[in-house]
């Protein structure tokens, strides 16, 4: 059953795809947002590498700068009602990786009042879930909407992978180059088999569930696939893929199928126009620059059909795309926001996932655009 799902992949939204999980899962795996502050806001952000005029904040002469991510979510709990606490463990080539814990304040009250009576109080309490955020190199404050779900006292945790957001202590000049300096941040095997086994074994989770979106899907399955079975791997409870791909060639087909691909569902100028773009390699530097504007202008005005709906798109979104990372979404992704290539242009899980056995749950969901 997971291996057919997994196949079935037309309709899915582009690779770039941030479809805020607003819209994408909000109704189907989780609930939302709105509550606390991020927790390290005190602290110097890093130097944007993404898009940014992409998802641009809006500032107008009546002092409106747009939308917040708490307006377009419901409230579970009010925002006194969770606690975050931040930290942080370094990684190959001495990044430092941010996570952030958010729980409920009367969740862990009611477990300190059992925990005098009882030694097992935690077993009835829900597994921790750790969000694996998309991109590539995109970090995890698009997907806080999610931390809605600790009001229900299950414990959900951030993380920004590493070189993106808050997780790189490199400067701004060493940044735009930390691929050429950091090799391992463009492979998919260094993240599943290497970076997430390590914040787990850090976190000291015996049990907990991953739940990951776009890019993350991938990391969850690999992760579930190659890291090595032990103590961290068989805590896995369940996995949740949202907006799930496991072939890269059969996910790039899918988007120009006649019926149900976005790409195929557009008018037929704008396909053919599409189509000559890629061939003439608009998406490069150093492409003819009436080409290359035509590319930027289908690719800002298509965002708003496939990657954010809600126009002009809320703060968590302008803000994770501030702060990614433009080498690892390239070389991970490729130039080109209608195809796939880069390190995960020859991915092909599908004919592994088997392997997961019969034991792992897992949810696939995927937005209607």
């Amino acid at each position: 059953m997971v291996l057919q799902a997994f196949c079935l992949m037309k309709g899915l939204a582009r690779v770039r795809h941030v479809v805020l999980l607003l819209v994408c899962i909000g109704a189907v795996a989780f609930s939302h947002h709105p509550v606390v502050a991020v927790a390290a806001e005190g602290e110097s952000e890093v130097t944007a590498n993404g898009d940014p005029e992409v998802f641009a904040t809006i500032a107008t002469d009546t002092g409106w700068e747009g939308w917040t991510c708490d307006e377009l979510t419901p409230d579970l709990c009010s925002s006194d009602e969770l606690d975050v606490s931040t930290g942080e463990l370094v990684v190959r080539g001495g990044i430092r990786l941010r996570y952030w814990r958010y729980t409920s304040r009367h969740q862990r009250n009611t477990s300190k009042n059992t925990n005098s009576t009882s030694s097992n109080s935690n077993a009835s309490q829900p597994l921790p879930v750790i969000v694996l955020h998309g991109g590539p190199g995109w970090p995890h404050d698009y997907l806080l909407p999610l931390r809605q779900q600790a009001c229900r006292g299950r414990e959900v945790i951030f993380y920004d992978q590493a070189g993106c957001g808050q997780s790189s202590s490199l400067s701004p000049e060493k940044n735009m180059s930390s691929v050429t300096h950091f090799p391992w941040l463009i492979d998919p095997s260094y993240y599943a088999t290497e970076e997430l086994p390590a914040l787990i074994s850090h976190l000291g989770l015996d049990r907990y569930h991953l739940l990951g979106h776009s890019w993350g899907t991938i990391l969850a399955q690999l992760f579930a696939l190659d890291t090595e079975k032990g103590e961290i791997r068989n805590g896995l409870a369940s996995m949740i893929l949202s907006g799930p791909l496991s072939d890269a060639k059969l996910y790039v087909q899918a988007q120009w199928d006649p019926e149900e691909g976005n790409l195929g569902g557009l008018p037929p100028f704008l396909q053919d126009r599409i189509r000559f773009l890629q061939t003439k390699h608009a998406y490069e530097s150093n492409s003819n620059q009436t080409l290359s504007d035509e590319y930027a202008a289908l690719d800002n005005v298509l965002t708003s059909f496939f990657t954010c709906r809600t126009a002009p798109a809320p703060d968590c979104l302008t803000r994770a795309s501030n702060n990614a990372n433009r080498q690892i979404y390239v070389g991970m992704q490729g130039p080109s926001e209608f195809s796939l290539s880069g390190t995960l242009g020859t991915l092909n899980t599908t004919g592994r996932l088997g392997e997961l056995g019969k034991q792992l749950p897992v949810l696939l969901t995927s937005g209607k655009f």
